[in-house]
């Protein structure tokens, strides 16, 4: 949908906000939006929530490998430190 330039009156706006409880959820016509209705396109619509799943087990993917990446350091880290220590009681 794309915005419409707002040809509303200052009148109506005033008379739009008096009538209109200021708990009400705001609306399109309560804004005074024009738009375009268009047809749906259920094929364009499948692909793209497709591509999005896609991008959404690619990103859990991605997680995956960046925790086994932290493992894999963390696993070298306690190896260094547990030599180090062992090194440093020998030599006391």
């Amino acid at each position: 949908m794309r915005r419409a330039p707002q040809t509303r009156s200052r009148r109506g706006q005033a008379e739009l906000q008096g009538t209109q409880p200021s708990t009400a959820p705001l609306t399109v016509a309560s804004l005074g939006m024009r738009v375009r209705l268009i047809r749906a396109d259920q094929d364009r619509d499948r692909q793209l929530a497709d591509l999005i799943a896609s991008c959404e087990t690619l990103r859990a993917q991605w997680e995956l490998l960046f925790r086994r990446i932290i493992d894999c350091l963390d696993d070298d880290d306690r190896k260094g430190r547990g030599r180090n220590d062992s090194s440093s009681q020998s030599n006391s």
